[in-house]
């Protein structure tokens, strides 16, 4: 059952309505009928160019598990770069087990989706992930928004150009 909060209730004259951080209601209103928008969203947390971008999809979801009986995930919107590179947005309400771990899952398969058998490692764009949540997911600090990505941890230098997950905490 959706979680409608009681401000949402109240502000609607006792309606009941979808958050936008519902799943359905999220892909409807941004990649189905707000392309712009979810565009526009996608250029300032990432940094990539609106123009840059070129196909947003909410169509087939699905990471195919690799060999029969193999994990599969469902991803909520997927965008395209001209470059190459990979950008999954994900929307989720309820903090599930292991969510985080489920996410950086997801960001590695789609790295991984990239080539088949005996293509160059040198093929392999960025894979980016945008998580918003409408719970704190990373409660070590109080920032609402949070980059995760590889580095270098004895010289903490950033390893750019391979995956990036940016969270937004929306509670």
């Amino acid at each position: 059952m959706t979680e409608i909060h009681e401000t949402d209730r109240n502000k609607t004259g006792g309606k009941e309505l979808l958050r936008l951080t519902n799943d359905y209601v999220f892909k409807r209103t941004f990649a189905e009928e707000n392309i712009d928008a979810l565009a526009k969203f996608i250029a300032s947390v990432t940094g990539i160019d609106v123009e840059e971008l070129e196909a947003i999809s909410a169509g087939d979801p699905n990471l195919h598990a690799y060999r029969e009986g193999g994990k599969q995930g469902e991803l909520d919107v997927r965008v395209h770069t001209k470059r190459g590179d990979i950008v999954n947005v994900e929307i989720q309400v309820k903090n599930a087990r292991a969510f985080l771990r489920r996410i950086i899952y997801y960001n590695g398969r789609l790295f991984a989706s990239q080539l088949d058998s005996g293509e160059d490692y040198g093929m392999l764009h960025r894979t980016v992930t945008i998580v918003i949540t409408d719970f704190v997911l990373i409660a070590e600090n109080n920032d609402y928004f949070n980059t995760i990505t590889w580095y270098n941890k004895t010289s903490r230098r950033l390893i750019p150009d391979i995956q990036e997950i940016h969270v937004l905490e929306l509670p």
